[in-house]
């Protein structure tokens, strides 16, 4: 589950915490992924890839499969080894979500990565993203995290959104994914935590 930028776009206002409340819109980290959840998130995943293309997903995805993939997202989660990020309207409708993994190596505690996220075209641009990001980083803080890293496509409109928001980067892989026969070079990016929360306003900064 690589396709962390591919679908988390558009920027947002800075009243996006307050805009998130006045909206009904709940931001939440789950332990565990129901099977009614799950297939929330299932719809979630291919309301995005209707509209916009994504590595690792050429069509939606069907029921049987998009389960075995959250029995997976459940399986992490349940461990402790990813951290999951659900935004939920009033009615329960998943409007976006997104995946953490810490790094377990003794040294390397201070990194996360942002594996995957989604944000339903339907609400881009009305302040969720800024709100989700604003969430991961109190997450990170809890973690005694860092140093956040991602990954995109090259020359998407997520990897130009990422750099707004401070990302930089830091490596770039021709074979990033495969397909058919085409492949797409990828851009590996990272911010640190303390940047992003002053970028994100004083609330983020002081935990």
């Amino acid at each position: 589950m690589r396709n962390s930028a591919t679908s988390l776009q558009d920027a947002a206002p800075a009243d996006a915490g307050s805009s998130m409340s006045r909206h009904g819109i709940t931001l939440r980290w789950p332990e565990r992924l129901d099977e009614e959840e799950a297939l929330r998130l299932i719809e979630l995943m291919n309301a995005v890839i209707e509209r916009d293309p994504i590595i690792g997903f050429s069509s939606s995805i069907d029921r049987e499969s998009g389960l075995e993939l959250m029995a997976d997202v459940d399986h992490d989660v349940a461990k402790g080894n990813s951290h999951l990020l659900l935004a939920s309207a009033r009615d329960r409708r998943l409007l976006g979500m997104g995946l953490l993994r810490q790094s377990k190596l003794p040294h390397c505690r201070h990194l996360v990565e942002v594996q995957i996220g989604f944000i339903h075209p339907s609400v881009r641009g009305g302040g969720l993203l800024e709100a989700m990001f604003s969430e991961i980083v109190r997450k990170c803080q809890t973690l005694g995290a860092e140093l956040l890293m991602i990954d995109v496509q090259e020359g998407t409109r997520s990897e130009r959104l990422w750099r707004v928001f401070g990302f930089r980067p830091y490596g770039r892989l021709e074979d990033y994914a495969r397909e058919g026969q085409r492949t797409h070079a990828g851009i590996y990016m990272y911010q640190y935590v303390a940047d992003l929360a002053k970028r994100l306003g004083p609330d983020t900064e002081h935990p």
